[in-house]
């Protein structure tokens, strides 16, 4: 008997692009939340706290990002993914396409290195 609950099957490389897309927003959104932003200082200072938190948070999770694209050890199509969650978003800062371009020469495998040249795509500092 099928069970009528049962979720609807979902292509794996449309739930990575979802998740990766959400990914880049967050981060998006989490870099415009720093105190630079103009409505940060008319906020309380526990909701300031709150978002220089989420900001900081955010900081380490690019690192957890360069961690896995360097992580031979890693599967490629993570590491890909790693390499567009990075490089996609509104307000991705020159300094991560800086790195990426620093990585791509240490990057073995052609799936990586187009990874990296697709996120170079979105780079809008110096094409």
């Amino acid at each position: 008997m099928m069970d009528s609950l049962a979720m609807p099957t979902v292509s794996m490389p449309i739930l990575d692009s979802l998740s990766s897309l959400l990914v880049a927003e967050l981060g998006s959104l989490m870099r415009f939340m720093r105190d630079g932003a103009p409505h940060i200082p008319a906020a309380s200072a526990s909701v300031r706290r709150l978002m220089t938190e989420l900001a900081d948070d955010t900081d380490r999770r690019i690192g957890e990002l360069h961690a896995m694209i360097e992580d031979t050890k890693e599967d490629d199509r993570v590491r890909a993914h790693a390499i567009f969650s990075l490089s996609h978003g509104d307000d991705v800062p020159a300094s991560e396409f800086a790195y990426l371009r620093s990585a791509y020469s240490r990057l073995d495998g052609d799936k990586l290195k187009e990874a990296v040249f697709q996120g170079m795509t979105t780079d809008g500092s110096a094409g």
